[in-house]
Order: C-alpha cells, then sequence, then structure tokens
C-alpha cells in the first residue's frame, strides 16, 4: 500500500473489531501523519502503523487519545519533530509506546512521566535510536514505567538525577537503558544501590561518560539589552582650532608689456 493517510481518517468512530484496533503496519505508506488522528477516540487498543515511510512530525492531537490503552506503534519511519508534552495526557496506557527507528529531535519532556496507570504501569516504553537531546527530566522518578524503558542511542547529556532511584517504587522497571547517550557526572549512590538489583544501564561500561566531569554550560553572547545603551561622560577631545584659512593669493593679472615695435635705427 503506498500513498497518505487521508485527513477524513479522524472521522472513524468504530476502527477495527468493536473500535480495538487500525493496522497499516509494513506498507509503504509516506507524508505526515494527520492531525485528525487525534479524533479517533473510539480507538482504544492498537494502532499499529509501523514500519512505514511517514515523515513530518508526531500531532499534538494525539493527546486526545485519552482512552487508548494498549498498543501505539509507529516505530521504523521518519517521523521527526519534539515529542509533545500533550502524551502526557495519555494516561492509561498498559502496554506498549514504541517511536524508535525515527528521526525525533528535541528533549524530552517531563510530561511523559503521566504516561501509564499507577494501576498497571506502562510495560514498555521505547524511543531509543532517535536523536533526542538534553537531561534526564527528574520527574521520570514518578513515572509508571513498567518492565522496559528504553532510551538509547540518543544524544542525551548531563548527570543522573537522583529521583530516578524512586523509579521502583512506581513500577517494576527491570529493563531502564541509556546506553549510547552522552551522560556525565558521578553516578548517584542511591541510583547505583538500585541498578545493581536491575538490568539498569546507566554507566561508563554502558557507552556513556559517567564519572567524567560534566562540561561547563557555555556562557552565552551578550544580548542587545544587556549592551550600554548612554555614551560615556567623558570629557569628549579638543576640536581642531577654528583660525581663519589665510587670504588666497590675488588673482588680478599682471600688467602685460607694450606690444609697440621699437623704431628702426636710421
Amino acid at each position: 500500500m503506498t500513498g497518505t493517510l487521508p485527513t477524513e481518517i479522524g472521522k472513524m468512530e468504530y476502527v477495527g473489531y468493536n473500535g480495538d484496533y487500525t493496522m497499516l503496519y509494513s506498507n509503504s505508506l509516506t507524508g505526515q501523519l494527520p492531525t485528525e488522528m487525534g479524533q479517533m477516540t473510539a480507538l482504544s487498543r492498537y494502532l499499529q502503523w509501523y514500519q512505514n515511510s511517514f515523515t513530518g512530525t508526531l500531532p499534538t492531537q494525539i493527546g486526545q487519545m485519552t482512552q487508548f490503552t494498549q498498543s501505539f506503534l509507529l516505530y521504523s519511519n521518519s517521523i521527526g519533530g519534539s515529542l509533545p508534552t500533550q502524551l502526557g495526557q495519555m494516561t492509561v496506557m498498559t502496554q506498549y509506546f514504541d517511536l524508535y527507528s525515527n528521526a525525533i529531535t528535541g528533549t524530552l519532556p517531563p510530561e511523559l512521566a503521566n504516561m501509564g496507570s499507577s494501576i498497571d504501569d506502562l510495560e514498555y516504553f521505547r524511543v531509543y535510536s532517535n536523536s533526542i537531546s538534553g537531561t534526564i527530566p527528574t520527574e521520570f522518578g514518578d513515572a509508571n514505567f513498567g518492565q522496559y524503558a528504553q532510551f538509547y542511542s540518543n544524544k542525551i547529556t548531563g548527570s543522573v538525577p537522583t529521583e530516578l532511584a524512586k523509579m521502583p517504587n512506581n513500577g517494576w522497571v527491570a529493563y531502564l537503558n541509556f546506553e549510547y547517550n552522552t551522560l556525565c557526572g558521578d553516578l548517584p549512590t542511591e541510583v547505583t544501590s538500585i541498578s545493581s538489583s536491575y538490568a539498569w544501564y546507566l554507566g561508563s561500561q554502558a557507552g556513556n561518560g559517567i564519572g567524567t566531569e560534566c562540561p561547563p554550560d557555555p556562557t552565552p553572547f551578550p544580548t542587545i539589552s544587556t549592551l550600554p545603551t548612554t555614551l560615556p561622560t567623558s570629557s569628549q577631545p579638543t576640536l581642531l582650532p577654528t583660525t581663519p584659512v589665510p587670504s588666497p593669493l590675488p588673482t588680478t593679472e599682471p600688467t602685460p608689456l607694450p606690444t609697440t615695435e621699437p623704431t628702426p635705427v636710421p
């Protein structure tokens, strides 16, 4: 199957059997994901559009799919842009949220910690093999991630927040993976004691710079507002003397010599 998804897809009140699924995976679909997909509020269990060639960004309107619970699969496409903060509105997710192997950029929004349910955690949250940057949000300590939370092979920087040690209190995070990013600083003692009991990949052995000093934040260039707006009040340099310029040479021409010829000698 080729082509793009029509905007009318948002008008589908019932998708699949009993509104449970839409499966378009392993095709050659292209183009951007229509914003109207956020109107598919009857879809509750399976959105499987992986292994296509979708581009563009992830629409913020997917945050309207607040009843979606199980398999949100858009991995192996070419979707770019940042992860929208509205993902945090999908609070009843329980199984799979997969956006790995795309072209996602930007930072990890703290609102991702709201995904999943306190009753039944989000078992798989996987955004590895993208170009996500920035630091690990401290709010992840309160996330309801379940067994697998995979962020490896991105461009995530900074130190590991101590708050991650609270994650097992919210869910059974057996596999937390930040391999092959550019983390730095010392691994907090609280996190070290937890990670030794689980398959947590955070340290220098995971292709990071844990144990090395984090580089300082670059000093920003001064903005226009920081530049002085008034001239200095020091005395101005003395101007050149204003003596008059000497009068020019006279312009009258000299009296010409007489033009009469002399009288010849007899």
